[in-house]
Formats: C-alpha cells, sequence, structure tokens
C-alpha cells in the first residue's frame, strides 16, 4: 500500500476572503476532505461512517501556513496515517502549491467513537491492517 494519499484541489470563489487568499477555514475543510476521502478508497469508512458503527472525530490540529494559495490556484493535499494509540488515530498532512512547494504542513490527532453508544472505540487490529500499521504507537 502507498502511505501518501493525495487529491487535488482548486482555489474557488467561496474560498477565499475579500484578498483572494484562500480562507483558513476552507484549507480545514481541505485537510478534512482527504482524510476522508482516503478512508472510503480504503473501504474503512462510506461516506466517512466506519463500517462497524462508529466514526472518526478530530480532536486537533497543529497547523503551520507557509503561505496562503489564491483564487484558481490548484493545490495538492497530501494524508499519510503515522499511527495509533488505543483510541486515538495520528496524521501528517503537507499542503503543496501547483509547482509542488510545500504551503503547509498539517499534524494530527483524531479519536474513534462507536456512533450508537456514544462512547471512545479501541481501534482494531483490522482498522489497522486497512493502513498497513503494524502495531500502536509507545
Amino acid at each position: 500500500m502507498n502511505d501518501i494519499f493525495e487529491k487535488e484541489y482548486t482555489i474557488n470563489f467561496f474560498d477565499v476572503d475579500s484578498e483572494h487568499k484562500c480562507k483558513f477555514s476552507s484549507l480545514g475543510d481541505f485537510l478534512w476532505d482527504v482524510i476522508i476521502s482516503q478512508s472510503d478508497s480504503l473501504g474503512e469508512t462510506k461516506e466517512g461512517f466506519a463500517q462497524n458503527n462508529c466514526i472518526w472525530v478530530l480532536l486537533k490540529y497543529d497547523i503551520t501556513i507557509y503561505e496562503y494559495p489564491k483564487l484558481r490556484d490548484k493545490i495538492t493535499v497530501q494524508t499519510k496515517v503515522l499511527g495509533t494509540k488505543k483510541f486515538y488515530g495520528y496524521r501528517q498532512n503537507t499542503i503543496k502549491n501547483s509547482e509542488g512547494k510545500v504551503i503547509g504542513e498539517v499534524f494530527s490527532t483524531a479519536i474513534l467513537i462507536d456512533f450508537e453508544k456514544r462512547r471512545p472505540m479501541r481501534i482494531s487490529s483490522e482498522q489497522s491492517e486497512i493502513y498497513g500499521l503494524k502495531k500502536e504507537l509507545d
């Protein structure tokens, strides 16, 4: 399995502020969309919901933006699973402009929640295998 999943986005009019720079909230939408797209493509989720009555809930993003894209720019957002520990999943995202220059770096933490019980749920070995993970993080 390829560790990195990527998706290209075009910065549209509704994604920019009055100075035609991409809004922070739009970048956040792209970051979450690429994560859900990877999970859907691997079969862990269907439209963002896991097949075993669980859902990933974002807890924290550590975001560094070096340069904001502008209207009509094309960006590529990459995501890579770093590992898991009990209920938590850790990822790294990279945002690149059309020339391949890194314009943003992100580390995120999400928690797996049992959708019916509304409680944290331990990440199963089957879910870890989907992402090519051998064991939990130390």
